[in-house]
């Protein structure tokens, strides 16, 4: 399976969802294709926020080389599940997708029912502790979406 999570730039949640969806998939033995990327361009070739970097290595995960990079039309087709981190990044990707690739857009906390909130919240403006907030977040989600891949890898 191949995934791609997306934010606005590429250089807070979306790397951080990477860096821990490539950690727990090794963990809990899936092999996936992982990759993140933003909705704009503002970013693109800068490396993660130093505070995701920083609060992603304080909870023991690694942000990698990863380097920021816009979605193209061919995402749609590359890959299996994209996930927005809130409902504005669904929406666009809802916009910018065919009918026929519009059913693997998902938001990432769908799959963590009962996390606190519907939608990571961007940590950009805030302190670290905006930083912590959205990574508990993307970790629920990132356990529910894990715990959803073993359970239909077991079924097959």
């Amino acid at each position: 399976m191949k995934v791609l999570v997306v934010c606005t730039g590429n250089i807070c949640r979306s790397p951080m969802a990477e860096a821990v969806l490539r950690h727990r998939a090794a963990e809990h033995g899936l092999t996936l294709t992982i990759d993140s990327a933003g909705l704009g361009g503002w970013h693109v070739g800068d490396p993660p926020d130093r505070r995701a970097a920083r609060t992603l290595e304080r909870r023991g995960y690694d942000p990698g080389a990863q380097r920021a990079r816009r979605v193209t039309t061919e995402d749609f087709a590359a890959f299996d599940l994209i996930l927005g981190m809130d409902c504005s990044h669904v929406s666009a990707l809802q916009r910018a997708a065919t009918p026929g690739m519009r059913h693997k857009i998902r938001l990432l906390l769908d799959f963590a029912p009962g996390a606190s909130r519907r939608e990571v919240p961007d940590p950009y403006y805030g302190g670290l502790d905006s930083f912590d907030f959205a990574l508990n977040l993307i970790e629920a989600g990132i356990d529910g979406l894990l715990d959803s891949l073993s359970a239909q890898a077991a079924a097959e």
